[in-house]
């Protein structure tokens, strides 16, 4: 049973806003499943106490080396290519450089601090007036960057009251329900996963890449949560329905007790479909047939024993270029899919080649403008059309799978003659590496020799 929390009230002129009581919010559910656990803030707010300076010059020395030291910190993850831990898409470092060096974004917080505020409230105030303007924006993509702003204008708080940002300085919560405005794919992969009971967005969509994501690790979502993040403290019990759309913070005990019963029942129906995992499958007309997993993770792949498929009957390649910054190279594709068929411990993997295009969108890909995208220029298409990208995922494939069985299957085909051109860029790798390849000997150990490095 999840604990209730202390008492707490947040106050300004003429508006109180109390986090002791109970709130539902009716959202929508992007991944089905039920998450008990413990708030944890995926960018927990900085509170400015101290609004106003005593000395300006003082004041302003702070920011310069607060400002200072945040581009250092930048241009640092920039140099590092440090995009999987931080969680942040190269392209929106980038953006985040640009606007840390954009002098009007300075001279605004210099001006509110000779009016009287010091640093930290300085940077709040020119961050609620900037996006009280861009949320009038209709362009999705410059409302986008305002998320980039937001998170940059936390940063500086957090170089200027020396925030660590850590959600939880004594430990991890162990079940811990993430609440974010906003988050990229990979910033979700930074959380340890046998943690996770459960993901709350703001804003998003059911096609977001963090939700894909999310879905392939198991963990219920809930979007278009509005209000929740500033509703919410670290360490506040909750509960999210994926299945209903629900989200409950501080539920009364009333409702923690019918959810724990609904979470009972289910793990219930989860024990019996574990039991039939050795039955075999056999039709009633006497026919076997073969079950398989779905699968686009390495976290995917511990299911497999557990769940007692006979292999991967779908992998889903594409994860791996979405939740990247940049395209995958070709020994890092090579490395992944090799890793993947190790795991699967000699059991049967089929590869599906990129899909992409359509609601599945890589920033480093540019897309088209069609009427309907879903069904268009996207999947097997859009890799023919750039057979350099087609080319490089068929030759790692290629050099992954040696020594062993290569499965694969084309997305969204709608001719027989995209299977053929598939064939024929097939033949061609296949004859590129025949051509390249060290001759194999008993004692070959060469680390160029693509049928033996595995």
């Amino acid at each position: 049973m999840i604990a209730t929390g202390e008492l707490k009230k947040i106050t300004a002129p003429g508006v109180e806003l109390d986090l002791t009581r109970a709130v539902s919010i009716d959202a929508s559910g992007y991944n089905e499943g039920i998450g008990l656990g413990h708030v944890v803030l995926h960018e927990p707010r900085i509170v400015v106490t101290n609004l106003l300076n005593e000395d300006s010059e003082k004041e302003i020395i702070r920011l310069g080396e607060a400002l200072g030291s945040l581009r250092i910190s930048i241009d640092d993850m920039l140099q590092r290519r440090d995009v999987a831990q931080e969680g942040e898409h190269r392209e929106v470092l980038e953006t985040y450089r640009m606007f840390a060096h954009d002098q009007g974004w300075v001279r605004r917080m210099e001006e509110a601090i000779n009016n009287g505020l010091t640093a930290e409230a300085a940077v709040e105030k020119v961050q609620s007036d900037t996006k009280a303007r861009m949320m009038r924006l209709t362009d999705p993509y410059l409302r986008e960057r305002m998320h980039d702003f937001d998170d940059l204008a936390n940063r500086l708080l957090r170089q200027l009251t020396g925030y660590s940002g850590r959600a939880f300085d004594n430990g991890f919560p162990l079940d811990a329900i993430i609440l974010a405005r906003a988050m990229g794919a990979a910033e979700l992969l930074d959380y340890p996963r046998e943690n996770l009971r459960g993901l709350v967005l703001e804003d998003g969509a059911v096609t977001s890449h963090v939700v894909i994501v999310a879905r392939a690790m198991g963990i219920p979502v809930v979007g278009q949560g509005t209000g929740i993040v500033a509703l919410a403290e670290n360490g506040d019990p909750i509960i999210i329905d994926g299945d209903d759309g629900q989200i409950h913070l501080r539920p009364v005990l009333d409702m923690q007790k019918a959810y724990e019963e609904k979470v009972r029942l289910k793990a219930r129906r989860q024990e019996q479909f574990r039991a039939l995992r050795e039955v075999e499958p056999i039709t009633k007309d006497g026919v076997r047939i073969g079950l398989n997993m779905n699968a686009g993770l390495m976290v995917d792949l511990p299911q497999l024993a557990e769940s007692g498929a006979e292999g991967i009957g779908l992998f889903r390649t594409e994860l791996q270029f979405m939740i990247a910054s940049t395209m995958p190279k070709l020994e890092e594709q090579e490395a992944f899919y090799r890793n993947v068929i190790r795991q699967a411990a000699g059991r049967p993997v089929t590869f599906r080649t990129l899909d992409i295009g359509g609601d599945k969108v890589v920033s480093y890909v540019r897309s088209q403008e069609e009427e309907n995208p879903a069904l268009g220029w996207r999947a097997i298409r859009l890799s023919l059309d750039r057979p350099g990208l087609m080319r490089t995922q068929l030759r790692a494939l290629l050099r992954a799978s040696s020594g062993s069985e290569l499965r694969m299957m084309l997305p969204m085909v709608t001719d027989v003659s995209e299977i053929h051109a598939v064939r024929d860029l097939m033949q061609k790798e296949v004859q590129h590496l025949s051509n390249s390849a060290i001759r194999c000997r008993a004692n070959c150990s060469s680390a160029r020799c693509w049928k033996c490095r595995r």
